[in-house]
């Protein structure tokens, strides 16, 4: 039987080594993605990996910490999994002290469903010992009581992995299909997560104030999410500091449905797998607001090029503006990194798009270059967008505040025009090459060498002076680059590029020689 784990962590280095150690000796493997860790998580990460122990671990940098996303990619594009697949957080421990016992509880289990491991909620008292290092065995007492139903994590049998049709809710808690039907669900009642949320005055000081602030920075969040997070952070920001005490209590109550009621608490320790001996793990301090400095140093870095991203689509900042753009494509990944995509193009779109000119832009698409031409048109011009996408161009145009663009399907043909110029970037296509050849100045994106030279032919053939330049769609700068923010760049992709005007000084301008 093959059983791994997947977790995605963020600015956990006082817990991540006894998180790993731990899952190390009941796992075969151990699956982690740091979501842009501020604190000592990576380097603690890297130490272990060095170590040879059984663990995998990725980097994902994407602002918003979109957990959701990423473990339901992980889950669908994992084919080839384990029988059983454990989806964890770093303060969750699956509480059984040895391999074999986990196999024998598995072993009793039905593949055919998922299973949701209940937590039970460890709870640090004023009678821990300070003096030891590893949260999950100084903390020797939990919760008594029942947990929610819905306070559960997800195991997941290798019938589901590997399933596009389903979707992992945020949290992890249960699966859903894309039909918006749950996946088969049942209780493991042999087998408990014990939780770690809080586990020393200092901790939760910064989980508090540098928590609170992710949340509030996300796309979308409940009106009263972690609403407890903000009053202690009022607090702590006030130079009152926490106490065990307030640690013990908030862990009493945390993500109780009763309210306030400081739950009992009785000594029962995590079964441990290992010694819990740590190497790489930090002494808990007070320095809070080092960690709320580099928490907030990478959150405005990151809006260096992103003003949001949810899922596929990101809104970003870009040379010519704000624009939103999928990640998913070759092009929406050159703008993400770059801030712009085949500048030698886009700069002759500029200088040959005048104010008050008629502009027809075929193969829109999510309106890039769409958006270029109706700024620089202005508001006594227009530009016609055919088969642009139907839902970012109207996004964008929304987003730059332009009312002089109109947009056609692609099987329509504009009517009653005589474009000043036509910008092309799909295929030629009958009935808009009239407008093309009779247009003063002509733009095409063309699909290759070929295709290049034959547009060449046609719009000489038509009496425009022509020519095909090769464009690199990658800048040789970036717009959102950093200093300590090093750019993995990208490779060439050469674009064949064919302009056209019936003014060959126009073109001699662009197109030297």
């Amino acid at each position: 039987m093959r059983i791994e784990g997947f977790a995605v962590v963020k600015n956990e280095a006082d817990i991540i080594e006894a998180f790993v150690r731990h899952h190390c000796g009941l796992l075969d493997r151990l699956h982690v993605v740091d979501n842009g860790s501020t604190d000592r998580t990576k380097d603690i990460l890297a130490a272990l990996c060095a170590e040879g122990l059984p663990i995998a671990v990725t980097h994902d940098d994407s602002p918003s910490h979109p957990q959701a996303d990423i473990v339901t990619a992980f889950v669908a594009g994992f084919a080839d999994g384990p029988d059983w697949l454990f989806l964890l957080d770093a303060d969750e421990f699956i509480d059984c002290s040895s391999r074999n016992r986990l196999q024998e509880i598995l072993n009793r289990q039905a593949g055919d469903v998922c299973h949701l491991v209940r937590w039970s909620f460890m709870v640090p008292t004023e009678d821990d010992d300070r003096s030891i290092d590893n949260p999950v065995v100084r903390i020797q007492s939990r919760r008594r009581g029942p947990t929610d139903p819905f306070l559960s994590k997800l195991v997941i049998p290798r019938q589901y992995l590997g399933a596009p049709e389903y979707r992992v809710v945020n949290g992890s808690h249960f699966m859903i299909g894309v039909d918006g039907v749950p996946a088969g669900h049942r209780e493991l009642k042999d087998l408990r997560l014990a939780h770690f949320p809080v586990r020393s005055p200092e901790q939760l000081a910064r989980k508090v104030v540098v928590g609170s602030w992710a949340v509030l920075a996300r796309p979308s969040r409940l009106p009263t999410e972690v609403f407890h997070w903000h009053e202690l952070r009022r607090r702590v920001m006030s130079g009152r500091p926490l106490t065990v005490a307030d640690a013990r209590q908030v862990a009493q109550n945390y993500a109780s449905s009763d309210g306030w009621t400081d739950h009992p608490v009785a000594v029962e320790p995590l079964a441990l797998a290992g010694n819990g001996q740590l190497r790489y793990t930090p002494p808990s301090d007070d320095a809070w607001r080092q960690y709320a400095v580099e928490f907030a140093d990478s959150h405005f870095r990151s809006l260096a090029g992103v003003v949001m991203a949810t899922g596929p689509i990101t809104i970003g900042k870009t040379v010519h503006g704000v624009t939103a753009f999928p990640v998913s494509d070759a092009e929406g990944r050159v703008l993400a990194a770059y801030g712009d995509v085949a500048p030698g193009l886009n700069s002759v779109l500029s200088s040959w798009t005048r104010p008050g000119d008629q502009v027809v832009h075929v193969g829109a698409g999510l309106g890039f270059r769409t958006l270029i031409a109706a700024h620089r048109a202005g508001p006594t011009g227009s530009v016609i967008a055919v088969a642009g996408d139907e839902r970012l161009l109207p996004t964008n145009l929304v987003l730059r505040n332009l009312t002089n663009v109109q947009m056609l399907g692609d099987t329509e043909v504009p009517t009653g025009c005589a474009p000043d110029l036509v910008v092309w970037e799909a295929a030629p296509s009958g009935p808009l090459l009239a407008l093309t050849t009779a247009a003063d100045r002509v733009i095409i994106r063309a699909a290759d060498a070929s295709t290049g030279a034959d547009w060449v032919r046609l719009l000489e053939d038509s009496g425009l002076a022509a020519t095909m330049l090769q464009i690199d769609a990658v800048p040789a700068r970036s717009f959102v680059d950093t200093d300590d923010v090093p750019l993995a760049p990208l490779p060439p992709q050469m674009w064949h590029v064919v302009l056209a005007a019936r003014d060959a000084a126009a073109l001699a301008e662009v197109a030297p020689g």
